[in-house]
This record gives C-alpha cells, sequence and structure tokens, in this order.
C-alpha cells in the first residue's frame, strides 16, 4: 500500500472500519501521515500487553491484528481481529490508564505510529478531535454489542455472529481468515467442545 493519502472516491474505497482519518479534511490527513513512523511487526509479534501504559497511536496498513483480553484466573478472551486502516492503542493517550488489551500481529503487519507528542499536535485541530471521539464512540458500540451478545445469545448464535464478522469483506473487498476451533471459543468465551457441540 502506497503510504501517500487517498483522496476522492479512493479514500473512502480504501477506508476502514476504525480508521480515524476518513472524516478529516486532505490537509490534516497529510499531517497525520508526514508525523507518522511506519513498523512492521511479523505473524506472532505482541505490539503491546495488557496493562501496559502505552505511548503511541496506531494505524494498520496492512495485515490483521488480533485483540485479546485476559482475566486474572488466566482464561482469555479474543476481542476482535482488526484490519488494514483501523486504529487502536490510543486509549493511554487520552486518559492516562493502562490498555485494556493485549495486542498481537496475527498474519505479518505493517502499522503507521504517531508517538505521544505528535498526538498532542493533533488534537490541537477541531477536525482530529472530532475524528478521535467518533473512533471511540465505534470501539465503544462494538464493546457493547459484544456485551448484549455474551448476556443474551446462545452459544451457537454468538458463534454464528463472529463467523459472519471473519467473512465480512475488509477494505480491499475480500477477506480470508482461518480460525481453529479453539481460536473461536475464545472470541465467545466457549471451550472447544462447545464450539463442537454448537
Amino acid at each position: 500500500m502506497s503510504k501517500d493519502c487517498p483522496t476522492g472516491s479512493d479514500w473512502f474505497t480504501a477506508m476502514g472500519t476504525f480508521d480515524v482519518l476518513a472524516p478529516l479534511p486532505p490537509a490534516i490527513r497529510q499531517e497525520f501521515i508526514s508525523r507518522s513512523t511506519f513498523r512492521t511487526y511479523p505473524a506472532g509479534h505482541v505490539i503491546y500487553v495488557q496493562d501496559d501504559r502505552g505511548q503511541e497511536f496506531h494505524r494498520i496498513v496492512s495485515g490483521l491484528v488480533r485483540m485479546s483480553y485476559l482475566h486474572w484466573d488466566g482464561r482469555q478472551l479474543v476481542y476482535s481481529f482488526f484490519e488494514r486502516n483501523d486504529c487502536f492503542g490510543y486509549s493511554n493517550l487520552v486518559d492516562g490508564k493502562g490498555l485494556p488489551h493485549t495486542t498481537e500481529a496475527h498474519t505479518d503487519v505493517e502499522v503507521q505510529v504517531i508517538d505521544r507528542d505528535a498526538f498532542k499536535v493533533l488534537r490541537a485541530h477541531r477536525e482530529f478531535e472530532d475524528a478521535l471521539l467518533r473512533l471511540v464512540c465505534g470501539h465503544m458500540r462494538l464493546a457493547c454489542d459484544y456485551i448484549a451478545d455474551a448476556l443474551l445469545d446462545s452459544c451457537a448464535a454468538r458463534i454464528a455472529t463472529r463467523l459472519l464478522e471473519c467473512a465480512r469483506p475488509n477494505a480491499s473487498g475480500s477477506r480470508h481468515l482461518e480460525l481453529p476451533q479453539e481460536e473461536i471459543g475464545l472470541m465467545v468465551g466457549a471451550t472447544r467442545q462447545s464450539v463442537i457441540r454448537c
């Protein structure tokens, strides 16, 4: 993917689900890019660990990132898979608290990174603040949907919902995400045996 900022209809074709850049005017999008550094991570690399005091804002250029939560008793929940153009890892830059989940490169990944100083400069733009609020609201809505599913839906319904999410076309118009039964179980709070039974 080009590191230049897409414009016009090309921009909306490239737009991801949680992309902070999509609503920004071209000048601020370009400033975001100019203040970014680019990093690559191999599949399986842990980008940051739950409760870390993160100092960076991440935006995915290519690849898939796995978000997971580790309970105090050792149980793990896979929160979501983020893809091209999705943004993550910024909550500590806003509230100063530990990051709420662990992120790991599910495939080889390239990300744009904004450090704390650059983030502060970008927040001086009202348009970036508005885009950041939209991003936070999007993540909040996703979390609310997952909570409702966990409390109200059957195991079979939760599995069906998450499989449909995994099959949803990505920013490039296609998606091929193969997950073992154990991983699907981690996404819905169930054991591998429960997934097989459903």
